[in-house]
């Protein structure tokens, strides 16, 4: 059983739509075409709600006392899920999937999987839009749209669009400038309002429009071998102009690896969209991140992508590439 994808009452902590990629290796209930929201929640197990409770200690003489932290915890199976403080404010598992039904409903949009980590310290769902593009002839990107919370800290609730590079299911967050934002956090100290966040989102089409325009400039882009390895050392190191003599050995390694992924061993590589330009490196990174990372589970390795320093990772070299093609 996988570390952070969890099964309590016979199902796991996952649901995924039929017909989709079997995400974590075969871990999830597969849910039909065309089901209401109330199975999502049931078959995905996010049929509970977080509690709160007030937390007692005791004292070096043995008398007990009030915290003034609560706990968080799941009322199916009273695991507990963290520690908050009087001003928390809970978004339950049913305000995640809901906050997809005028989309699913009237958009033509699909929930494509949804689930929590860790025993419920995470909950999110996913949907796949009504968007999707072709970079060059061959490289099919479909967008997503993810929302995420939290009940032990790590993380706000955070909406945000991603990209899904077909061929190899790499997920790329696109980056918008202007009025346009592509992920939006709300803090566990303010209410969550989820006609606030669609409306900071803006117009889900435009999205899609702006990152093709990004993704084929990077496509139109031609990189030689070394530039893709000094962009490459940069994302890596952090730092402009690094050298590998200046790396550690394990982010050699994980240098060289990206690179042979750029070099042709990577999936779609070797698409014209990709073979010798920028969106070639930026998404051998990206396919580095998602699947290639080392990790005692492959639910962990996409909390990384996601969630953690790999999502940070893929963000920074999406944002590098953009001001190459714009210099």
């Amino acid at each position: 059983m996988s570390a952070l994808v969890l099964n309590f009452g016979g199902q796991d902590d996952l649901g995924y739509l039929a017909g989709t990629d079997t995400p974590w290796h075969g871990l999830g209930q597969v849910i039909p075409q065309n089901q209401p929201l109330d199975v999502w929640l049931k078959m995905s197990n996010l049929n509970w709600q977080a509690e709160r409770t007030s937390a007692l200690f005791r004292d070096t003489t043995g008398l007990l006392h009030k915290s003034e932290t609560d706990i968080l915890y799941r009322n199916d199976n009273f695991m507990q899920l963290g520690t908050c403080s009087d001003k928390y404010k809970i978004v339950q598992p049913n305000e995640v999937i809901n906050f997809f039904e005028d989309l699913v409903g009237g958009m033509g949009w699909h929930l494509n999987v949804a689930g929590c980590l860790d025993g419920g310290k995470r909950v999110w769902a996913m949907a796949k839009t009504d968007a999707d593009c072709f970079i060059g002839s061959r490289d099919k990107v479909d967008q997503y749209l993810l929302l995420a919370t939290s009940f032990d800290g790590s993380l706000a609730t955070v909406a945000g669009f991603t990209s899904v590079r077909v061929v190899c299911q790499n997920t790329l967050n696109m980056a918008l400038s202007g009025d346009m934002k592509n992920k939006i956090k709300v803090s566990h100290s303010t209410n969550f309002i989820p006609e606030s966040v669609k409306a900071q989102l803006g117009l889900y089409g435009e999205t899609m429009a702006i990152f093709k325009e990004q993704a084929t400039e990077m496509a139109r882009m031609s990189v030689s071998r070394a530039d893709a390895m000094s962009f490459i050392l940069e994302i890596i190191s952090g730092k402009k102009d690094a050298k590998m003599d200046e790396l550690s050995t394990q982010a050699i390694n994980t240098t060289k690896n990206v690179y042979e992924l750029f070099n042709g061993k990577g999936l779609g590589s070797t698409f014209n969209s990709a073979d010798g330009t920028m969106w070639g490196v930026v998404n051998a990174i990206t396919e580095y991140v998602d699947h290639h990372t080392r990790s005692k589970s492959n639910d962990r390795r996409l909390q990384n992508a996601w969630f953690g320093k790999g999502g940070d990772m893929k963000d920074a070299a999406f944002k590098l590439a953009l001001a190459k093609i714009a210099a």
